[in-house]
């Protein structure tokens, strides 16, 4: 499935138009029922999905200059090129698209591997549904967005750090 359009804001007084979701993961039952779950949800909606790099860079290139999408839900660890590798490099082709790392790891090198590559965040795959949904809305809207199931220790260094460079306090649940 290719990417459409992206978000656009609504004119003034017009419903705005839904944030743009794009799927990249390995494990195609997860992403097929990640893809239902958020696709139900109002103000959402899914423009492509991806099993692999591979595709994901492909689908980048294809819809360059544009973005991919508003928000890409990123798994980390996919065999071939991981998902550090990944979000350095569609970064470079999709600029204005932003990262949201998912994974099943929660450990600090991870985290900071996938921030580093340029994620604007990252949630654990045992997250709520209602967290993936206010995460997806987070960064879409230009913020940081660390899962609450985060060591809390890591997650305060990490928005200490951002809130360090940014000169303000962080936005992160």
């Amino acid at each position: 499935m290719g990417a459409e359009q992206r978000h656009d804001p609504a004119p003034h007084g017009a419903a705005p138009s839904p944030l743009s979701v794009f799927l990249v993961d390995d494990h195609a039952p997860y992403r097929q029922c990640l893809k239902g779950l958020l696709a139900a949800e109002t103000g959402l909606r899914i423009v492509g999905e991806a099993g692999d790099a591979s595709q994901a860079v492909a689908e980048a290139e294809r819809c360059a200059p544009a973005p991919l999408a508003d928000v890409v839900l990123l798994d980390v660890a996919m065999p071939g090129m991981n998902g550090v590798a990944l979000a350095r490099r569609l970064c470079q082709l999709a600029p204005a698209s932003r990262l949201l790392a998912l994974s099943m790891h929660d450990d600090a090198s991870v985290v900071n591997a996938m921030l580093r590559s340029g994620a604007a965040g990252y949630l654990v795959k045992s997250d709520p549904l209602s967290e993936m949904l206010l995460a997806v809305r987070t960064v879409a809207s230009g913020r940081r967005y660390l899962s609450a199931a985060l060591d809390p220790g890591l997650r305060q260094r990490l928005l200490a750090r951002e809130s360090g460079r940014n000169g303000g306090p962080p936005s992160a649940a």
